[in-house]
């Protein structure tokens, strides 16, 4: 053996930037073993390997599995690097367009969180709402398994047509049921939207002025929020709309205690 032309499996590791424990892997599985093996267990690597490795690394580079690389490996040329590389594109393609969303929803999700902390809790105000979008599931029972099931159902719509939101899950009451003093008949959970969703059925909540407060603390506390806000629209002369939403602004996600959470309550105005 030339030893001038060989080095030893810590040498190549260091020249190649991996481990030792690494290149006993590839050997084990097939994929890149050294040149020479000897039967006392000493192994050696020739400075022609170093360029085949490189090779490796660079389809490791592409997220590539370990199983695919040795495949191509063992019959490599120039089509067949084209057609890999064909492949590769699309994925990079489909991840950079995942990370793009993503990128938008954490935009999105940030930006929610900024405003909710600018808030004030307990100020009731006529405010200009813009039109937003609302994907929305009906509860078969208004008991909690019930709710479970149409949070469930929400979830798999928005999944299946592809629909991403940065709001938490909202639900809606009906004002008649606020001014009966009734707080718990909930009928409808909604995804709430600010872009119109490209498939899928939709329900659109109209720009315009509404009655607005923010909660903070546990949903079943809620009626009192309620009150006050029925209390404020009966002195001012308010009357309110069909419908009273409640958008869910920090919720488990957010905040560790039911007692941060923050709810928007969003009542029409007639």
């Amino acid at each position: 053996m030339n030893q001038e032309r060989y080095i030893t499996t810590g040498e190549f590791a260091k020249l190649s930037g991996v481990t030792k424990h690494t290149l006993f892997y590839y050997d084990k599985i097939g994929l890149f073993s050294p040149e020479i093996k000897r039967e006392n267990g000493y192994r050696f690597y020739s400075f022609d390997q170093l360029e085949v490795f490189e090779v490796i690394q660079i389809l490791r580079e592409l997220d590539m599995p370990l199983e695919e690389i040795r495949s191509y490996m063992s019959k490599r040329s120039p089509r067949h690097l084209l057609l890999l590389f064909g492949e590769e594109e699309k994925l990079i393609d489909q991840q950079m367009k995942r990370l793009k969303h993503m990128k938008e929803w954490i935009k999105k999700k940030s930006g929610i969180i900024r405003r909710t902390l600018t808030e004030e809790t307990g100020v009731i105000r006529v405010t200009e709402e813009p039109e937003r979008y609302m994907v929305m599931i009906r509860a078969e029972k208004s008991d909690e398994r019930g709710w479970a099931e149409a949070v469930g159902k929400l979830w798999d719509y928005c999944e299946e047509h592809k629909i991403r939101s940065a709001y938490s899950i909202g639900y809606r009451q009906e004002t008649a049921n606020i001014l009966e003093e009734e707080y718990e008949r909930y009928s409808v959970c909604y995804q709430l939207l600010d872009q119109k969703p490209r498939s899928g059925v939709y329900t659109v909540r109209p720009q315009g002025k509404y009655l607005t407060v923010c909660h903070k603390g546990h949903w079943k506390d809620l009626g009192e929020t309620y009150r006050q806000l029925v209390q404020y629209a009966s002195a001012q002369e308010i009357v309110l709309g069909a419908h009273c939403y409640e958008d869910t602004l920090f919720d488990g996600l957010v905040v560790q205690e039911e007692r941060d959470a923050v709810t928007r309550l969003v009542c029409e105005i007639a």
